[in-house]
């Protein structure tokens, strides 16, 4: 007997850092989550993930790296059938003002309320590895392998392109 091809969705996302800060959404579900979401037709996962963060939150967002995928399940709320889905995540910093002290802009984060987004703001990363519904491991991971100076550990963090990708100098 054949089981039913489960739908598949790819969606793509940047933990942005600001110093030593990270960018987190509050999503509609009052949960606070890093910003993603699904890559359209035509684009590359890292122009998905760059394109969401600025959708989200009003933040325009450099690659410096890749953190690695995360893969779960969840039941679509259309039809109730299970949907595979794949994350790939990057690391970032934010594009605009950045300084050569780290420091970055002093751009506030803007909500994308019509998407029930009702918080975009910076942490610190430590209080994000606690606030976080579900990455929170990934970014205490990351950012560990950035702050201990040491090679980031395989699958997360593409070191080399970037002496310290908190210090906003590559």
């Amino acid at each position: 007997m054949n089981e039913p091809v489960r739908k598949k969705e790819v969606s793509a996302g940047i933990i942005v850092f600001r110093g030593d800060q990270v960018l987190i959404i509050r999503n509609r579900f009052g949960e606070w989550v890093l910003p993603k979401g699904k890559v359209e037709a035509g684009e590359t996962v890292e122009e998905a993930a760059l394109r969401e963060v600025e959708e989200e939150t009003g933040i325009r967002a450099v690659v410096l790296g890749t953190a690695g995928t995360t893969s779960y399940t969840y039941l679509s709320e259309c039809s109730g059938e299970p949907v595979d889905k794949v994350v790939h995540w990057f690391v970032g910093r934010e594009a605009h003002g950045s300084s050569d002290d780290g420091a970055g802009s002093d751009v506030t984060p803007s909500p994308q309320r019509e998407e029930g987004i009702s918080a975009a703001c910076f942490v610190p990363w430590q209080d994000a590895v606690s606030l976080l519904k579900y990455d929170g491991e990934l970014v205490r991971r990351v950012a560990s392998a950035i702050t201990e100076g040491s090679q980031a550990p395989t699958g997360i963090v593409d070191a080399s392109c970037c002496k310290n990708p908190l210090s906003g100098r590559c």
